[in-house]
């Protein structure tokens, strides 16, 4: 089974899956469900190497979902960057972001191992010890 020229596959083509004992006629989304019918059906049935087999096809198809939802997913992101051009996206608090120049924000600390809050004086304060 391959893949479009882009590396991502149509979730709409029908595609040929050749199991273990059947043949699956139908969408990924179709096959997947069937694989995992027939691994439910093998099970209740005391088959459990079958059901382990129907599974692991199923997985398959899974995995095929969920890689062309993430690419749809990619695909959208990347078009709506480019509708929106320069403008910036929505801040986290819901509002659009205004364009202006960034924010700064306040230094945070680093990671020197001598970084004591005790021995830091703010510019802020008044010193009381000079």
């Amino acid at each position: 089974m391959g893949a479009s020229a882009g590396g991502v596959i149509n979730l709409n083509r029908t595609l040929d899956s050749n199991g273990p004992d059947i043949k699956i006629r139908g969408t990924v989304a179709h096959i997947h469900e069937k694989y995992q019918t027939l691994a439910r059906d093998a099970n209740s049935q005391g088959d459990h190497v079958g059901a382990e087999n129907y599974l692991q096809h199923a997985e398959h198809y899974y995995r095929l979902l969920a890689a062309a939802n993430q690419a749809q997913a990619a695909a959208r992101e990347r078009d709506l960057s480019r509708q929106n051009g320069s403008r910036r996206l929505p801040t986290a608090e819901g509002g659009q972001d205004g364009g202006g120049a960034p924010q700064e924000t306040a230094y945070q600390g680093g990671t020197d191992d001598n970084d004591d809050a005790s021995s830091f004086e703010s510019p802020f304060e008044e010193n009381v010890n000079g």
